[in-house]
């Protein structure tokens, strides 16, 4: 039996938390993000990089749209 992932984003003072099933994911300062850009390779490989002032990049991977689609809908949210 399969359970259906939960996906929370926290944002708490200057940082901001994405967690799928109360596992933390995804943690950067609002103060550094700059922008966001998703990528759909194939047929079952989506990516999302989110980019910072440093010049630094977050990239992740998923091989799941949905998740990949749940995740870009709590950034979109988020209203960073």
């Amino acid at each position: 039996m399969n359970k259906k992932e939960t996906y929370k984003l926290l944002v708490s003072g200057n940082h901001v938390k994405i967690y799928i099933n109360n596992l933390i994911h995804i943690q950067f300062r609002c103060d550094e993000f700059v922008g966001i850009q998703s990528t759909i390779e194939g047929t079952n490989w989506f990516s999302i990089i989110l980019y910072l002032k440093c010049g630094q990049k977050i990239w992740t991977e998923y091989d799941s749209k949905e998740r990949w689609m749940a995740i870009l809908k709590l950034i979109d949210e988020s209203k960073l």
